[in-house]
């Protein structure tokens, strides 16, 4: 701790203890003294003598004469090293690791928060969702490591326009979430502005020996509806993003409600068609043979998503996953195009049948995934698993690249 023997015999226990730990530890050595308890163990701060903490295990028995105690004995042992590994380890479970800040899931734990304290003491606050316009063409022409410098760049530039009381978050991709616990709808707005202007001035990316602008667009939706929960709220934020897109991108759109908004109406039209056709087996795989090129012959089928409509016409996946994506709905999706291709295995056990399923991005967060796979096949135990190909879609962003890279099912 920095002290000689002389300097610590000198002290007591509250001159070297955090002032945050002191009370707790008083309380217990009374509870020692009066008889209530024989030993006392904890965590807990001292003081160095530079000023900085040290993090101990404290272990504290009271030595008696009979029934009158004489002194304690206490046994430290020094965990510093312990405790700021598990606040590295915590710091990573809770912030991105390219961008520093918040992460999806920290960032949905504090915008619940919120959406409680707006519940109890009425709205305040607004939420915007900033998604970079073309970042997909940047990642296709320039590369992943030209995306991954712009989403840091990005990242400084609107940490640098917020005040310490805002939040933000990567919700994913290039994908981000700004809430503003204290802001009015036009304070809102003009955060939105001055973030577009900055981001069009400062952000950009290198294309060769030129340098390339690059745009956003914002989506604002207020805390005004007590009734609604923290993934609503975002929901109306990202509907908003779709309205600044669908207007021009390189702006910002407010959340109006569905009735006063049609693009809002198809989407959640759309929401009502494909759950629809979940819950009523409208869908149908499309075998897609692969012939081998040396051999002539086909060496196994890509299956093919499509969506019956009421009146019986197909409907193509671009019309659909999209919004399957956004609204949640995709690990549905793909958990029947899993079920029905093992059902079709299943059905012809003497043909060497083999399917190539595409999974969206998304999929490859959801644990339960592998779980579900692995007991279709143990259902079905005339099918090998070599039998299935998983490909990723690039419609999405895989979330959590680093479960996906250990995942078996990548």
């Amino acid at each position: 701790m920095g002290y000689t023997s002389e300097q610590l015999c000198a002290s007591d226990f509250v001159s070297i203890t955090h002032h945050d730990d002191v009370e707790p530890g008083i309380g217990a050595l009374e509870s020692m003294v009066s008889g209530l308890t024989d030993v006392y163990r904890t965590e807990k701060r001292l003081l160095h003598a530079d000023g900085h903490d040290i993090w101990v295990t404290l272990s504290t028995t009271v030595v008696r004469d009979d029934d009158r105690p004489l002194y304690f004995l206490s046994h430290f042992l020094d965990i510093t090293d312990r405790k700021q590994f598990e606040s590295r380890l915590q710091h990573l479970a809770d912030h991105d690791p390219l961008t520093g800040m918040a992460n999806r899931h920290s960032f949905e734990a504090t915008l619940n928060r919120h959406v409680s304290t707006v519940a109890r003491h009425g709205h305040a606050g607004a939420l915007l969702v900033l998604d970079l316009d073309h970042f997909k063409q940047i990642n296709d022409t320039l590369g992943h490591s030209a995306g991954d410098e712009l989403i840091a760049s990005l990242a400084s530039v609107v940490r640098r326009r917020l005040r310490p009381t805002d939040v933000i978050g990567r919700l994913g991709g290039d994908e981000f979430a700004v809430m503003l616990p204290y802001s009015s709808r036009d304070h809102a707005e003009h955060v939105a502005s001055n973030l577009l202007d900055a981001i069009r001035a400062e952000v950009t990316v290198l294309r060769g020996a030129h340098q390339r602008k690059v745009t956003t667009s914002i989506g604002i939706a207020m805390f005004d509806d007590p009734n609604l929960t923290g993934a609503e709220i975002l929901i109306n934020a990202d509907l908003a993003m779709y309205d600044a897109k669908e207007a021009g991108r390189d702006r910002y759109a407010v959340h109006e409600t569905a009735e006063t908004r049609p693009t809002t109406r198809a989407r959640l039209a759309w929401v009502d068609r494909i759950t629809h056709a979940l819950d009523h087996d409208r869908f149908i795989l499309y075998a897609q043979p692969i012939m081998h090129l040396a051999t002539r012959k086909i060496a196994r089928h890509e299956l093919l998503l499509r969506m019956i409509a009421e009146d019986g016409t197909i409907i193509s996946p671009a019309t659909f996953l999209s919004v399957a994506e956004k609204f949640g709905l995709i690990s549905r999706i793909d958990r029947w195009v899993v079920d029905h291709a093992i059902t079709a295995l299943a059905a012809h056990p003497d043909h060497e049948l083999a399917f190539e399923i595409n999974l969206s991005g998304v999929s490859m967060g959801d644990n339960d995934l592998l779980t579900f796979i692995e007991q279709r096949l143990a259902e079905s135990p005339g099918i090998k698993p070599s039998q299935l190909t998983f490909e990723v879609t690039e419609t999405a962003a895989v979330a959590n690249l680093g479960d996906a890279a250990s995942s078996p099912t990548a």
